[in-house]
């Protein structure tokens, strides 16, 4: 069985980090000390670019990595696949080939 989830927004993509790292954004929250509804609107609003490194930092990646114009994960015969460019979907497209 393949399954696919994939994102295609250029905003902001926290939520396949929060996964690949077993967080919820609540947990996200209390690494940047804040609150959820400040994280909240940090995220769907307009954030500066300290907002970005402070989710950078507290998620421990690259500010470039919270912006994805591809992510997801694929699941083939059990084994979990992480997505983040055209060229991880056509190597894992060769495995299921």
């Amino acid at each position: 069985m393949l399954e696919l989830i994939y994102n295609f927004d250029k905003m902001l993509n926290i939520d396949p980090i929060l996964i690949e790292q077993g967080l919820k954004k609540a947990d996200l929250a209390r690494r940047m000390n804040t609150s959820p509804e400040n994280l909240y609107r940090i995220i769907n609003g307009n954030p500066t670019m300290e907002n970005l490194m402070k989710i950078a930092n507290a998620l421990k990646v690259n500010v470039a990595r919270l912006f994805s114009d591809l992510s997801g994960h694929v699941e083939y015969k059990g084994k979990v696949y992480k997505i983040t460019s055209k060229e991880d979907l056509e190597e894992i497209l060769k495995v299921i080939k």
